[in-house]
């Protein structure tokens, strides 16, 4: 995921950076960003 950042990136202009988080981090971050509670319990096991 890191090349696929690096590689957006350079195309886009625009500073793109990929954080790998653990699971739990990433349910409370869309959480925490205002993703309806039920949503991250559905689109962590996507990750």
């Amino acid at each position: 995921m890191s090349k696929l950042a690096a590689e957006t990136s350079a195309r886009s202009g625009t500073p793109v950076r990929y954080h790998d988080l653990p699971q739990a981090d990433y349910a409370s971050a869309l959480t925490a960003n205002g993703v309806p509670q039920a949503s991250p319990i559905a689109l962590v096991p996507l990750t």
